[in-house]
Formats: structure tokens, C-alpha cells, sequence
């Protein structure tokens, strides 16, 4: 595996272990196919991302395998280049519509705010991800029924914010 945007070949016997590896451990739970394993390598070889330093994660939603790069990844590509100027605290937001820094709620925020800078650039990227859009529900086969996810449910706010800032480091970078 290469860790730069350089395309580089691995060996078959790489390759083969590189996906047996992954496939029981980063990808476990998503059942993928041999063929989606493959694709999984290829993929991160050529955005020369790091699935084991979560950079990029092979998540199967509505029966597709698909390749989601990950909030290091995005950290990452902002780093390297040496543009990344920081980001701001994120921010949560009551559903009176105060902004708060600090999430104490054990109802989920409705809305996590992220405002990342990028050098030479007069204003911070900011953006704003509200839980009805963000949050993952699950069909729960037993009962037929909407579930939130298991990291959504225990961690909302931390999952919300991440999609902020996820998305305030996409448009910026």
C-alpha cells in the first residue's frame, strides 16, 4: 500500500492478504465481496489513503458496497499540502437555536457547526450539518422499525460534529 497519490501496483500476494486482513477486521460486519474487497484496495491505492489510520472505510448501505473517506483522510489531504490553517471549536445547536461549544444534552443536537481556515484565504469555510439530515437510521429487521445507529445513538453529538467538520474540510480543500 502507498501512502502518496503515486499509483503503484501491489503484489498479488499483497493484495491477497492486504484483503483477507481487512476484510476481518476494518471491513468486518459489511460482508464484502471479493470483488468489493478488490475494489476497496484499488480505491485506496489511488487516492493514496490509509484505511488502517481510518482515512477510508468500505460501509455497504442500501446493499452497495461503497468507499467513504473518513475525517483523517479529509485532515490529511489538508494537511499535506500545507494549506490547513485550523478550525474553530465546533459548535452545537439547541433547538431554541442557541449555539453552544460544549454538548451536555442527552438529547441529540439539532444542528453541529464547523468552520475550518484555509491559508491565503480572507474567510474560515464554514458549514453546518442539522441532525435531520445527518443522523443514520437502520431498518431493525426483528421489529420492522426505524433505529438510530449504534455510534449515532451513544455519541450524537461527536458523530454530528464530525459531519460538520467533514464537510467544512471538503468544500475547503
Amino acid at each position: 500500500m502507498t501512502t502518496n497519490r503515486e499509483i503503484v501496483p501491489l503484489d498479488p500476494t499483497e493484495r491477497s492478504d492486504w484483503m483477507q486482513l481487512v476484510g476481518n477486521t476494518l471491513a468486518k460486519g459489511q460482508n464484502l465481496t471479493a470483488q468489493e474487497l478488490t475494489l476497496y484496495a484499488f480505491v485506496a491505492d489511488r487516492l493514496g489513503l490509509d484505511p488502517f489510520r481510518r482515512e477510508l472505510y468500505a460501509i455497504r448501505y442500501k446493499g452497495q458496497a461503497q468507499f467513504v473517506i473518513g475525517l483523517d483522510g479529509y485532515l490529511r489531504r489538508a494537511v499535506e499540502p500545507g494549506q490547513y490553517d485550523g478550525h474553530d471549536v465546533i459548535l452545537y445547536c439547541c433547538e431554541d437555536g442557541a449555539w453552544k461549544d460544549l454538548w451536555v444534552s442527552d438529547k441529540p443536537p439539532t444542528g453541529a457547526k464547523a468552520t475550518v481556515y484555509r491559508k491565503g484565504m480572507r474567510v474560515g469555510i464554514t458549514y453546518v450539518a442539522r441532525w435531520s439530515t445527518f443522523a443514520r437510521y437502520f431498518l431493525d429487521r426483528q421489529t420492522n422499525k426505524m433505529k438510530l445507529g449504534e455510534t449515532w445513538e451513544a455519541m450524537p453529538d461527536l458523530m454530528l460534529g464530525k459531519c460538520a467538520l467533514t464537510h467544512a474540510l471538503r468544500e475547503a480543500f
